[in-house]
């Protein structure tokens, strides 16, 4: 072999190297997964059907419903929320930005007499029936933890939702 020909396969193999490197890199940042949102609202149901979960809630009465994977309110939907201890854990108001205030409504909206879960920390913490839309931007919330938990679950909120 010459010497330019092994200078181009030296060349040709440092290349590989680098745009293989890079290409791996930009995977790999691709794969890692985004942060799990602490707060979502999802459409359930009072009954099973394809792609829903069963969970149970207990406090303020006890219920089981069925809950998609799919919210339509989640955390880039909220502008802010401010945590409170409560006597059986916390309770949380949830300020919505414009867009998920909207969305939130309409959605409500045309769900009456459907389940409304509401997702805390990837826990069923509510499962009201939708009676009518709900509109403004605020919405309190009564999460029914053991204190320790009460206590982790606002320093997650204070985390994620810095004051103002």
């Amino acid at each position: 072999m010459s010497r330019s020909t092994i200078t181009s396969l030296i060349l040709a193999i440092a290349l590989t190297f680098v745009v293989g490197t890079e290409a791996f890199a930009q995977d790999s940042s691709a794969q890692e997964p985004a942060a799990a949102p602490l707060i979502e609202f999802r459409i359930a149901s009072t009954s099973p059907g394809p792609g829903r979960h069963r969970m149970k809630i207990t406090k303020p009465e006890s219920k089981t419903v069925y809950v998609p994977d799919s919210s339509f309110i989640t955390d880039t939907d909220i502008a802010h929320v401010q945590s409170y201890p409560a006597p059986d854990g916390l309770e949380l108001v949830v300020q919505m930005t414009p867009e998920g205030s909207e969305r939130f409504w309409k959605v409500l909206s045309s769900h009456i007499h459907a389940v409304l879960a509401i997702m805390v920390d990837s826990r069923l913490a509510g499962a009201p029936i939708i009676l009518s839309p709900v509109s403004g931007n605020r919405l309190p919330i009564a999460v029914f933890l053991p204190r320790p938990a009460a206590r982790d679950l606002a320093a997650k909120v204070a985390a994620r939702w810095p004051e103002q």
